[in-house]
This record gives C-alpha cells, sequence and structure tokens, in this order.
C-alpha cells in the first residue's frame, strides 16, 4: 500500500509535489545559489517547504518513498541552518535537495535501484 491514509491518492501526492517544485523554484528566484540571496525569502519559503513535506510524509507508507522525503527534510534543515548564518555556500544544500528529488523520480520508475552518494 503506497498511501497512508485511506483518503490519500497518487493525485495527492502528486499535487503536493507541484507545490514542492514551486517552491524550489522560489528559492532559486530567492538567489539561494547567487552571492546576494534573500534570506528572509529563502526563509519563508523552507517553511511552506516543509509543512509540504510533511503532507508527502503522511501521504505515503512505503519506507522506499519516505527515505527520499527523510532527505528532502535534512536538505531543508541544511538549508535553515545555513541560513540563519547567511552562508553563501546554501547553494550546495540546494543542490542535495534537488538530487533527492531527482533520486526518488528515478528510483520510482526503476524499482530496486541503488544509488551512490557523491
Amino acid at each position: 500500500m503506497l498511501f497512508a491514509s485511506p483518503h490519500a491518492s497518487a493525485k495527492d501526492l502528486k499535487n503536493y509535489m507541484h507545490q514542492f517544485l514551486d517552491m524550489a523554484a522560489d528559492l532559486a528566484d530567492a538567489g539561494i545559489e547567487g552571492s546576494h540571496p534573500n534570506w528572509s525569502k529563502i526563509d519563508e519559503t523552507v517553511k511552506k517547504m516543509k509543512r509540504c513535506v510533511s503532507q508527502m510524509r503522511s501521504a505515503v507508507s512505503t519506507d522506499t518513498y519516505r527515505v527520499y522525503i527523510d532527505r528532502l527534510s535534512g536538505s531543508l534543515d541544511q538549508i535553515t541552518a545555513m541560513s540563519r548564518e547567511h552562508d553563501l555556500n546554501v547553494g550546495k544544500a540546494y543542490d542535495h535537495l534537488s538530487q533527492s528529488c531527482m533520486k526518488c523520480h528515478s528510483a520510482h520508475l526503476t524499482p530496486g535501484i541503488t544509488f551512490r552518494e557523491p
């Protein structure tokens, strides 16, 4: 069973993923990979993303997907900490966040695939 709630569906999870993608674009627009990030916009967006990740987590029941959702959560925690310190290396955490999305999509399309961490 993929979805934890009897009311959750693939459509719900896709909706959360689309919302998350839009918010990831908001991080890029806030200059997360640049030399002058808009820290308050990054903080505001990450808070929304954390709520979205929580919704994703409650929608799925398989550990296969939870591993990747946990990685998203960890990346968001790292971005939060780096933003607090105004660490200009925050773009690396953003890259990790993006890689986590792609790894989950790859795993979903190719069951049983494994990834080596860089």
